[in-house]
């Protein structure tokens, strides 16, 4: 649905995500592999380029995750040896299931020093080693990345988060507003060569009791069909919300962003000088 609202925004298509068994083993979900078929099967294979994002998120052996694990990657990166088989790993992989680039999703990672200078290596290996294998990298950077204190490599694509600023978690609101995508380009303007700000679509259903769900843009509509409710346009982020009571008494507030949202946004970005 997304998708075919924003066609001709879209250049690349990142599938999420391959991440780790409880044996540190990258494994891509059948579910990512099948998401990968069905845009090839709606859409010119020229169309779009569609990159395999790996995640530092690992199975535990009581089957629950530890999302953006450090651990991990401190395991990964800790020898030449080790994070040499992790780079031919993702190479092969993307390569055999029919990805045609590489994006790399590795956060937590915060103020620690000592392991963004392991990542930044880990950076320069991946994309000689992509390159013979004609594969374009991307690396996706949090908010709080700490960009003014590292130096990254040239070469591949840099993507920083534009999202996050409301969800679980948080207080009631979008998921960005103008003063946090301008904040963030600003704090990105040292990255080398293209540089890419990443916007999330859908968005959030509050409700009274703390609990927060993400939602789709399609879901939220539905939402207001249901409880006969008409969403507003906030003035500082373009993006909607509306609120409703549930059958049970439960009070909801929703946050959520539509096609006219995502080209505000996009309009900040290329208003500050990216035509992406």
């Amino acid at each position: 649905y997304e998708i075919e609202q924003l066609g001709e925004h879209i250049e690349d298509i990142c599938y999420f995500a391959a991440y780790f068994d409880m044996n540190e083993k990258l494994f891509i979900p059948e579910g990512t592999k099948e998401s990968l078929k069905k845009i090839k099967g709606f859409s010119s294979p020229a169309r779009y380029r569609n990159f395999l994002t790996v995640v530092n998120d690992l199975i535990l052996e009581d089957g629950t995750a530890s999302l953006k694990d450090v651990r991990l990657l401190y395991t990964l990166f800790e020898t030449q040896e080790s994070m040499e088989n992790h780079i031919r790993e993702i190479l092969e992989m993307a390569t055999k299931e029919g990805f045609t680039g590489v994006e790399i999703d590795y956060e937590g990672i915060k103020k620690d020093m000592k392991l963004w200078g392991f990542f930044d290596e880990f950076v320069k290996r991946l994309y000689l080693s992509a390159c013979k294998k004609n594969l374009p990298v991307r690396i996706v950077l949090e908010p709080d990345t700490p960009f003014d204190e590292i130096l990254l490599p040239k070469g591949p694509e840099y993507v920083v988060m534009c999202y996050n600023l409301h969800g679980y978690g948080s207080v009631p609101g979008p998921k960005a507003n103008i003063d946090f995508i301008e904040d963030i380009i600003k704090k990105a303007a040292n990255l080398p060569g293209r540089v890419g700000f990443a916007f999330a679509t859908g968005g959030y259903d509050f409700q009274n009791d703390g609990t927060v769900a993400a939602i789709t843009e399609r879901e939220a509509v539905e939402l207001l069909k249901i409880y006969n409710k008409s969403a507003t346009r906030d003035k500082s982020s373009h993006a909607l919300s509306f609120n409703y009571t549930d059958g049970e008494g439960m009070y909801h507030e929703v946050w959520y962003g539509d096609k006219n949202t995502l080209e505000s946004w996009i309009n900040i970005v290329q208003a500050a000088g990216y035509c992406n």
